[in-house]
């Protein structure tokens, strides 16, 4: 245990010792439709909440360590009867590759690799039972444009999570749009 601790420390200097001029972090928050990944009744729509780390390599391509939470509207609203609500949380290694750069904005478009793991819940008066839970690693891709105001970046992007996950279980494809904002460092 302690020379994974060890390992991870040296590995997080040395990141950000190599990044100090290029680094930051970010917060997204978005809307996901179509999270029925594993069960029809589930509702359609949902939101996500997102922090990542990013590393500024150069004007064409950024790598960003992404850990979000995803929910379906039904986990805090109200619901008739006893439904079936779904949650899901992600840990992504996102690359940015950026397509033309302006003064104020830069878009890109985005490929990632990561795990991803969505719960299902029946939701009763009392609280959320568990039904089941899948961990899986697949690919995200998306696109997205920063936009600088002031000190920070604006940030809007369009995901798809989760993309052959989709294609193998020929389900609808889920996208997530998000606002957000990162600062640099």
């Amino acid at each position: 245990m302690k020379k994974g601790l060890v390992l991870l420390y040296i590995l997080l200097s040395l990141a950000l010792t190599a990044g100090a001029e290029g680094f930051g972090v970010g917060v997204n928050y978005g809307l996901i439709n179509n999270f029925k990944m594993f069960d029809a009744a589930s509702t359609e729509a949902g939101t996500m909440l997102q922090v990542s780390y990013s590393y500024h390599f150069n004007d064409l391509y950024t790598a960003a360590l992404e850990v979000g939470f995803i929910m379906d509207n039904n986990v805090l609203g109200s619901a008739a009867g006893t439904p079936y609500v779904e949650t899901g949380s992600y840990l992504n290694i996102d690359h940015l590759f950026y397509l033309k750069r302006t003064e104020k904005i830069a878009s890109y478009l985005s490929v990632g690799t990561g795990l991803m793991a969505v719960t299902g819940w029946w939701k009763t008066g009392a609280g959320l039972v568990n039904n089941a839970t899948y961990v899986f690693a697949d690919l995200n891709v998306g696109a997205g444009a920063d936009i600088k105001i002031g000190n920070g970046i604006c940030n809007l992007a369009l995901n798809i999570p989760g993309l052959g996950h989709e294609l193998y279980h020929r389900s609808n494809v889920a996208y997530i749009l998000s606002l957000g904002y990162k600062q640099p460092f």
